[in-house]
């Protein structure tokens, strides 16, 4: 995820990664931790979402600057350390 300080002005860095993380793991299956792999339009769609979230609660939060945000998801596994 790449955006500008319109963002950030309002948002902490934690908060940008946790509203993205709603729109792009909304498949996340608690009793295991597994994340159901999205098709390459739902990816699309998926990282459209969260790209906009972060721009939207930005501007709800007051802003005064720009917004822009890009989401960019990379094919591939990702793990998480334990």
């Amino acid at each position: 995820m790449l955006a500008c300080d319109g963002a950030f002005d309002v948002l902490e860095s934690t908060q940008v990664a946790a509203i993205a993380a709603r729109e792009l793991l909304p498949g996340v299956n608690n009793s295991d931790g597994n994340v159901a792999e999205l098709g390459s339009d739902e990816s699309r769609s998926a990282a459209e979402r969260a790209a906009r979230a972060v721009v939207r609660e930005a501007l709800l939060r007051g802003t005064m600057d720009n917004v822009t945000c890009v989401v960019v998801l990379l094919e591939g596994h990702v793990a998480a350390a334990k």
